[in-house]
């Protein structure tokens, strides 16, 4: 299942990307992106095919996937302006579309129907890169730490949000308690909600070998079931969670939040965006799980507090933590009052 930005996609966006995108050629084996240098535009494939590797300490490069026609690289760089989190060389002489980050922003403050369409289309390309990813971790990885897991997630969507968006979640949720060992949601199993975790830790497992695999944790103020929501061919939840101790879950109908973002796309714009900027850390976590040597730090001494100053923990950042955690706080205390 690969992800096809001219399939996927709707016309808004295909229109605009090809009537703006700048064409390129590129010869084979040339280095499209380099994961040690900032990058300032997506490309997406027309033709040809691209390998995207990782650097492993003390180790060969680890070859993350092959790419095909209608692959998007760069948005998580655009998400959430760091580095790339790999490299992509090219493994044929190659055509492709690359379109400036700046570009894009410009756009987007003048023109609501096209944002919206990106940062859904977002949020989709990243669902199929975790589909991948996991399976890529249910292979490699054999141990977990929780400890190691950034708290950053959970500032994503609810610093997009504003107060209206919290409140109107909170009339049309409902509150579900699980108890520790219950599963929260089942592989393979039809979603008809969208969850909040509101409190409590849940392990994210797949079934590889008849032998459930964890591949991450939900905490506290992440999404789940979002990859059902997004992707059609993805109906049936594509992992499990399990609580690790009692979580409070926030539930939502998927048709209820449908019917929201086609109606208000000032919301559809904050949510798509918050869940692309979610999903992009989330997969840049599971990279970090799999001992892969960041250029920001020793996986292995790994350090929360030192992450976010790697990170430049500046003022706009703080805002966001603070953003976030007041509008978390506003949804639990609605929730936990009624």
């Amino acid at each position: 299942m690969d992800f096809n930005f001219f399939k996927i996609a709707d016309r808004l966006l295909v229109d605009w990307v090809n009537k703006n995108a700048q064409l390129i050629n590129i010869q084979k084996e040339s280095c499209l992106i380099n994961e040690s240098k900032m990058l300032n535009s997506i490309f997406i494939l027309v033709s040809g095919s691209l390998e995207v590797i990782k650097s492993v300490k003390d180790s060969d490069p680890l070859i993350l996937s092959t790419l095909n026609e209608g692959a998007m690289i760069g948005e998580m760089s655009f998400m959430l302006a760091s580095n790339p989190s790999a490299s992509v060389i090219s493994k044929s002489e190659i055509e492709i579309l690359k379109i400036d980050f700046h570009l894009l922003r410009n756009e987007f403050s003048r023109n609501k129907s096209l944002s919206m369409s990106f940062y859904k289309l977002i949020s989709i390309k990243l669902c199929y890169q975790l589909l991948t990813q996991n399976k890529l971790i249910g292979y490699s990885h054999s141990k977990y730490n929780d400890d190691r897991e950034p708290l950053r997630k959970f500032i994503s969507l609810f610093s997009s949000l504003n107060e209206i968006d919290i409140d109107w979640i909170s009339q049309k949720s409902k509150l579900i308690t699980f108890e520790k060992d219950d599963f929260v949601i089942n592989q393979g199993e039809i979603l008809n909600y969208v969850y909040i975790v509101l409190s409590g830790k849940g392990d994210v497992l797949i079934n590889v070998d008849e032998q459930n695999k964890t591949v991450g944790i939900s905490k506290r103020g992440e999404l789940l079931g979002e990859t059902s929501m997004l992707v059609e061919e993805q109906k049936y939840a594509s992992a499990s969670i399990k609580a690790i101790t009692q979580m409070d879950i926030l539930a939502i109908s998927r048709n209820t939040l449908y019917e929201k973002i086609y109606e208000d796309i000032d919301f559809a714009i904050r949510f798509y965006k918050g869940l692309a900027i979610m999903l992009s850390q989330r997969s840049r976590d599971q990279l970090k799980r799999l001992d892969i040597e960041f250029q920001f730090y020793e996986y292995n001494n790994y350090d929360i507090k030192r992450d976010f100053e790697e990170d430049e923990l500046n003022l706009e950042l703080m805002s966001s933590i603070s953003k976030a955690s007041n509008h978390f706080d506003r949804l639990c205390n609605q929730l936990y009052s009624t």
